[in-house]
């Protein structure tokens, strides 16, 4: 088999060429793989953490709420039922993040002959409360 000139510039130029740009192409194709890994690594590592800084702050409202709570009643003593349940609507109406509000007694420390006593407040899903 006779390898003309054209075959030979085929052969020897235009074909080594190919390979070379293939492979660079591979290469650039490879890094820029990598790179576009590692920025959506970053964007949700900086996602996760700005979600947990969020709820994190919203749980601490809520707690700071809960010991509002339980101080009001702690401070007074004598505190009745209705009394109770107003405290409680008022948390579940005023703060957003509440959506049901309870204040629970260990058995007979509300009232000796009361064994169990446990007031309740949540939302009625149609803006009220109950």
């Amino acid at each position: 088999m006779r390898f003309t000139v054209r075959k030979r510039l085929v052969v020897f130029i235009v074909l080594p060429i190919c390979l070379i740009l293939l492979g660079v192409g591979a290469v650039m194709l490879n890094g820029l793989n990598e790179h576009l890994e590692a920025r959506a690594r970053a964007d949700a590592e900086y996602l996760a953490r700005e979600y947990a800084g969020r709820i994190d702050a919203q749980i601490i409202t809520v707690a700071q709420i809960a010991m509002a709570t339980a101080a009001a009643v702690e401070t007074n003593p004598e505190i009745t039922e209705r009394q109770m349940y107003d405290l409680l609507q008022r948390r579940v109406d005023q703060f957003p993040l509440v959506f049901g509000s309870a204040i629970a007694f260990a058995p007979h420390r509300y009232r000796p002959d009361r064994r169990l006593f446990g007031p309740y407040v949540c939302e009625d899903g149609q803006g009220g409360t109950r």
